[in-house]
C-alpha cells in the first residue's frame, strides 16, 4: 500500500516537472515494481506497510538460486537496454559496454571478496556505498550517446 502510494506521488512530481504522462506512469510503476521484485528474495521481512503484515519468498537463503536470479536481471536488463536503444556515436557504445563491464566486475568482486569485518570502519562502507552515486552521471552520459531503436 505504502509503495503504491510513494509510486504515485513520484509519478506526480515527474509529471508536474516533465508534463510526460507515459513517462510519469512509468516512473510511478517503478516504485512498487521494486517492492514485487525484491519479494522472491527476501526472506520474510518485507512489509506491506509500515507495521503491516510482512512478505518474502527466502530466495537468499540459497546462494546459487540467488547467484543465478541476479544474473537473469542484471543480463535481462543489459540485453532490454541494448535491444530498444542503439549508439548513436562511439561514445553511446563503449561507454555502454564499459559500464557493464564495471558492473559486472564489481557484482564478482563482492561474491568473490571478503565480507565486511567487525573492524571494517563503518564510513569506510558507507562512502563505498555512496559512491555507487557515481553510475548517475555516467548512466545520463551513455543515454545522451544512445537512442531509442525504431
Amino acid at each position: 500500500m505504502t509503495q503504491s502510494l510513494l509510486g504515485l506521488a513520484a509519478g506526480l512530481v515527474f509529471f508536474a516537472a516533465r508534463r510526460d504522462l507515459k513517462a510519469a506512469i512509468i516512473v510511478g510503476a517503478l516504485v512498487p515494481s521494486h517492492w514485487l521484485l525484491d519479494l522472491p528474495f527476501h526472506r520474510v521481512d518485507l512489509p506491506l506497510w509500515p507495521g503491516g503484515p510482512e512478505f518474502g519468498l527466502g530466495l537468499w537463503n540459497s546462494v546459487p538460486l540467488t547467484l543465478l536470479a541476479e544474473a537473469l536481471l542484471f543480463g535481462g536488463g543489459v540485453l532490454s537496454y541494448a535491444r530498444q536503444t542503439k549508439a548513436i556515436d562511439r561514445v553511446g557504445s563503449w561507454a555502454f559496454w564499459s559500464m557493464v563491464v564495471c558492473l559486472a566486475v564489481f557484482y564478482v568482486g563482492a561474491i568473490l571478496g571478503p565480507p565486511p569485518s567487525a573492524t571494517d570502519s563503518t564510513d569506510a562502507i558507507a562512502w563505498g556505498s555512496l559512491s555507487l552515486w557515481l553510475f548517475v552521471p555516467w548512466t545520463i552520459w551513455i543515454d545522451r550517446h544512445r537512442t531509442a531503436r525504431n
